[in-house]
């Protein structure tokens, strides 16, 4: 894909797998009520094995396999990356905001689902029917991804989702009982968060891969990820710890206060800004 089209093409990539997540919320919880969890568990693994199956028919053009310093295996792959970040303030920000993402989404996934079946007390079907509403709002926020980045520019479009994914999770924590107001807020986050969210990722993608050279763009992919994936770790461990020291509750307001430290770091960063010198879509209006 051209540099210039990375983004229509990621938005377009997202609304694919949006549409996808909401036909898969629509119908895991009645699933869940109808064949019991395992069952709804093996219908589920059974479409990861069609996705592999798809995978496999990819036919892709000569690749290259230049080498980078210092890599010498899978963990050196990974390394290689680190010192690529570090040379960019714009790619050093979107690696710090990628951390603080996951150590929230560590801390928040671990306790939300917990906190609607049981703070809140609704049971799988009526959460999948909600979910499903997410999986709706994801695609128009596809949609909007790219109009949204053309339209703000990078550096907006990232804080800006993230804000709003931040607020819109704030709705799960006000609701309480087992009542319609706490659905029209669980729908609510579902509205809000679920499209900001998808309009941040969108443009973090694109935005990686445009500032990333060709060469590399792989092994800096799998430090961002890695560095995702450990703070998520992280916030996973102290989810529990939160829960029992704050509740529930506390914690998903605890856990949200990283994804608000990312969106300030995104607002701070030369991300958009002119003279930041890594890309010229990067550092467009």
């Amino acid at each position: 894909v051209p540099i210039h089209r990375l983004a229509e093409a990621n938005s377009k990539l997202s609304a694919g797998s949006s549409a996808a997540e909401f036909l898969g919320f629509a119908a895991a919880g009645w699933l869940v009520e109808a064949f019991t969890g395992p069952t709804a568990v093996l219908i589920d693994s059974l479409s990861f094995i069609v996705s592999a199956l798809f995978l496999a028919r990819i036919k892709l053009a000569a690749e290259s396999h230049l080498k980078v310093d210092g890599e010498s295996d899978v963990s050196g792959s990974i390394w290689a990356g680190f010192p690529v970040i570090a040379a960019s303030g714009q790619l050093r920000a979107l690696a710090l905001a990628s951390a603080l993402v996951g150590l929230s989404g560590g801390v928040v996934g671990a306790l939300i689902v917990a906190y609607m079946a049981r703070g809140i007390g609704f049971g799988p079907g009526v959460l999948g029917s909600i979910w499903s509403v997410g999986g709706l709002m994801s695609i128009i926020g596809a949609m909007a991804a790219w109009p949204a980045i053309k339209r703000f520019g990078y550096r907006w479009a990232l804080a800006g989702g993230l804000l709003f994914s931040g607020l819109g999770t704030l709705a799960v924590a006000a609701a309480k009982g087992k009542s319609p107001s706490s659905a029209a807020l669980l729908i609510l986050n579902q509205v809000v968060t679920d499209p900001a969210h998808t309009v941040y990722n969108v443009a973090d993608d694109s935005l990686r891969q445009t500032l990333l050279p060709d060469a590399v763009r792989g092994r800096a992919t799998a430090a961002f990820h890695t560095l995702e994936l450990l703070a998520g770790v992280v916030g996973a461990a102290l989810s529990g710890f939160l829960g029992d020291a704050v509740g529930l509750r506390g914690a998903l307001v605890v856990g949200l206060v990283p994804t608000f430290a990312a969106a300030v770091v995104i607002a701070a960063s030369p991300i958009g800004r002119k003279g930041a010198g890594d890309s010229d879509l990067a550092t467009a209006p």
